[in-house]
């Protein structure tokens, strides 16, 4: 005879409270890591400053007397850290953006594929991105969460 290892609510009301309010604490936790996303992507804008500024002081090099090696070297060296810089910005910024829309859809009980496909790239994120996005896959892939998104009532009985 099999038996099911967990127990289940006396009611369904009382799972969709519990669905609730594990989705909000996953909302709030896709707020924050948008903010650290978010603080980093701050990192790349500096190295976009220091990029430009290192590169417009290697093309006035010329007017202190340095040499046209110099010169060139460090206008290289800036442009190579202004394009990582805007690149990590870009990115950062995005991965920011992403991660702030899923926490207002979870929140909302919307964008259910929206939210699979982004706890699914939240997981390629090692440590942090795989707890979170596992956590999302157990919570987003219960039928009664399921029935949340979609706007069902919940089965009686």
């Amino acid at each position: 005879m099999l038996t099911d290892p967990q127990p289940r609510p006396a009611n369904a009301n009382a799972n969709t409270n519990a669905d609730e309010e594990q989705l909000r604490v996953l909302s709030v936790c896709y707020f924050v890591y948008g903010g650290l996303a978010g603080a980093f992507s701050l990192l790349g804008l500096a190295m976009l400053f220091a990029g430009t500024i290192i590169g417009s002081h290697g093309a006035a090099w010329g007017a202190w007397g340095g040499r046209p090696e110099e010169q060139v070297g460090a206008a290289i060296v800036g442009c190579v850290f202004a394009a990582v810089g805007s690149g990590l910005f870009l990115l950062l910024g995005v991965t920011a953006l992403l991660r702030v829309l899923v926490g207002v859809a979870l929140r909302r009980h919307r964008h259910y594929v929206f939210c699979l496909v982004a706890a699914g790239l939240t997981c390629l994120e090692i440590p942090l991105g795989a707890a979170l996005g596992v956590a999302t896959f157990i919570v987003l892939l219960r039928p009664s969460t399921e029935r949340l998104f979609s706007g069902l009532p919940a089965p009686s009985g």
